[in-house]
């Protein structure tokens, strides 16, 4: 009987095999969290193109495959969380280059398996992501929990970044943004990298910046993605003072008394001539 092990280790593979997982730590990490638990059930559309749920946990090899899988629709039917697709993640995890004695700030926990793969490679104390859907972040942690992993997961506007924790040596974001927001650069530390999807209009990509004294540069990526927009833009943020973000605890949730610094100016980004195309952010 194959189980979900036997997947994990066959997903990791594949993805040495098609030249996408170089690293033996993310190999590691891939071949060891049971990805099928935090996408217990997908949504896929009917004849009738109506939602239904499908369950994952008696479907390992849907589970375990390259796609997106859709986890959540609005009100008029549109998907608007989805599980990133495995290959997606193992090359933007690799992209960033983290090391051991990293910070890691993920923006958008959705189900929680990118959060498993980097507290499974670096630990909990590492470890901070922020999502601004509260049954999704709760979902995540208690299904974390249920593995070992305990990394801090909070609600909130992941446009804000985090400020008590900050700063960060490399910042992730699942959700794609028009244009970078200021608090995440303030956020970085000098020469830290930021990974997001770059969406100023419906084309865009991944961008990978490293941030030099007040000026973050860098390129897109060489490979195509697209990621669902971050549910609060940057353009709608309002002038007043944010929400502090809430701690998710094993006990319950608490408020963090911390508020997160406001979103300001973001950081524009514009080409710059040459081969790749690279990027360049200016405050």
């Amino acid at each position: 009987m194959t189980t979900w092990k036997d997947h994990a280790r066959n997903l990791a593979v594949r993805l040495h095999r098609e030249d996408i997982l170089h690293d033996h730590g993310w190999f590691n990490a891939i071949s060891n969290v049971p990805r099928h638990l935090f996408v217990p059930k997908e949504l896929r559309p009917d004849d009738d193109l109506e939602w239904r749920p499908h369950d994952t946990i008696n479907d390992l090899a849907g589970a375990y495959s390259t796609t997106t899988l859709v986890i959540k629709v609005n009100e008029a039917g549109l998907p608007i969380v989805t599980a990133t697709k495995p290959d997606l993640i193992a090359r933007m995890l690799e992209s960033l280059q983290i090391d051991a004695d990293d910070r890691v700030l993920e923006i958008g926990t959705g189900s929680g398996y990118q959060t498993a793969l980097l507290t499974y490679r670096f630990g909990p104390h590492r470890i901070q992501s922020i999502d601004i859907d509260d049954s999704l972040a709760a979902l995540a942690k208690l299904r974390l929990m249920s593995i070992g992993l305990n990394p801090t997961v909070r609600i909130g506007n992941g446009i804000h970044g985090l400020a008590e924790q900050a700063p960060y040596d490399k910042i992730i974001a699942t959700g794609s943004t028009p244009r970078i927001p200021r608090t995440w650069a303030n956020q970085l530390t000098e020469g830290g990298r930021l990974l997001a999807c770059l969406h100023p209009d419906p084309s865009g990509n991944l961008v990978l910046l490293e941030k030099r004294g007040d000026t973050l540069i860098g390129r897109f990526t060489h490979y195509v993605s697209r990621f669902m927009p971050l549910r609060a833009s940057v353009a709608d943020q309002p002038e007043a003072e944010p929400d502090p973000p809430h701690s998710l605890a094993s006990g319950g949730v608490e408020r963090s008394s911390a508020v997160p610094e406001q979103p300001g100016e973001p950081w524009r980004i514009c080409p710059i001539p040459g081969s790749g195309p690279p990027l360049q952010s200016q405050g």
